[in-house]
């Protein structure tokens, strides 16, 4: 699904010039469930930004779906970002003035999907993440995992193949990021590829494979019981 070869992220120039990402090469197949561990400065971030097309590297080559991104124009960029891949963010990025299901639906406002459509569908996607109790609440009427579950269902709604969550459980208590955990879980056993960003090692133990970065550099790789 992704291939990264020989990437490379790099801020300013000359005695300014920061190395963030250090000549990655990384392979994300379908239905993997990878963490991209390291510490604060690490370059994991920027790494998920260019994952996300929110960022571009300054050199190499990055393949989506066997397609090189390079090549490819604005607008398909665009395409792929908004109906490949859902987002998933530390604080949540909910709009305060919108209820969980109007912020779920947005996105598929966003697409031109029929009205009815798009309220069943929401519905259905809050129902999955265990709200759907809390359909016309607004964020600050819910808890932290709540408004988590609410972003997961908005990421959902355009049915993407690819998560992209970055530090999905860093502003919640130990119950939370559980409940948050089993449930990326739950959509990896369904299907969807996952890839957690996060400093945690305790989050990342829970994935199938853990990808740890320092200093702009891949320094291991592991799968689950190796």
């Amino acid at each position: 699904m992704i291939e990264l070869k020989n990437v490379k992220k790099i801020y300013g120039k000359g005695k300014n010039e920061l190395i963030v990402l250090d000549d990655i090469n990384l392979k994300i197949e379908m239905r993997e469930y990878a963490s991209i561990i390291g510490p604060s400065g690490s370059g994991k971030t920027t790494l998920m930004n260019i994952l996300g097309f929110i960022d571009v590297p300054t050199s190499g080559e990055y393949y989506f779906e066997g397609r090189l991104t390079s090549s490819l124009k604005d607008e398909e960029l665009s395409k792929i970002r908004n109906k490949k891949i859902g987002f998933i963010f530390q604080n949540f990025n909910l709009i305060s003035e919108l209820t969980a299901l109007e912020n779920v639906e947005l996105p598929m406002i966003y697409a031109n999907i029929n009205p009815s459509k798009r309220i069943k569908k929401a519905k259905e996607l809050l129902k999955f993440v265990g709200l759907s109790n809390r359909m016309n609440h607004r964020p600050s009427e819910l808890s932290g995992g709540q408004q988590q579950r609410v972003a997961i269902a908005r990421a959902l709604s355009l049915d993407p193949p690819l998560l992209l969550a970055d530090e999905p459980t860093g502003n919640l208590d130990s119950k939370s990021w559980k409940e948050i955990i089993d449930l990326l879980e739950k959509l990896n056993e369904g299907g969807k590829t996952i890839i957690i960003i996060t400093h945690d090692r305790q989050i990342a133990s829970r994935t199938k494979r853990r990808i740890e970065i320092l200093d702009g550099k891949i320094v291991k790789d592991e799968s689950a019981g190796v």
